[in-house]
C-alpha cells in the first residue's frame, strides 16, 4: 500500500479533499482526518516521521503530535477496520484510485 493510496481512501471516506489534508487548515475535522491519515501511512508504509512530514509539508514534530492525537480518535478505529477489510480483499479493491 502506498501513501497516495491511503490518502485516496481517507479522502473518499472522510469527504475531504487532498488539498484539505495537505493544506494548513486547523479546522478540527480536517486536522483530525489529517492525523488519522498520518497514522495509517505510518502503520502501512513503514515510513518515518520525517518522510511522512514531507508528504504533508510538515516537520517531524508536527507528525509526531499528529500520530499521538490519532491514537485517541474514535475515527482511527473505523479506518483501521476498513484497512483490514481492504487487506482481506486480497488485491481486489481497485475501485479506489490513488490521488
Amino acid at each position: 500500500m502506498t501513501p497516495e493510496y491511503i490518502l485516496a481512501i481517507v479522502v473518499t471516506l472522510s469527504h475531504t479533499t487532498i488539498d484539505d489534508l495537505l493544506g494548513v487548515s486547523h479546522h478540527q475535522n480536517i486536522s483530525r482526518t489529517r492525523h488519522i491519515a498520518m497514522a495509517l501511512i505510518k502503520e502501512n508504509c513503514n515510513l518515518g516521521v520525517v518522510e511522512i512530514g514531507h508528504i504533508f509539508n510538515r516537520d517531524h514534530s508536527a507528525v509526531s503530535y499528529g500520530l499521538k492525537r490519532a491514537r485517541f480518535s474514535e475515527l482511527f478505529d473505523v479506518f483501521l477496520k476498513y484497512n483490514a477489510y481492504l487487506e482481506s480483499l486480497d488485491g481486489r479493491s481497485n475501485d479506489i484510485e490513488p490521488v
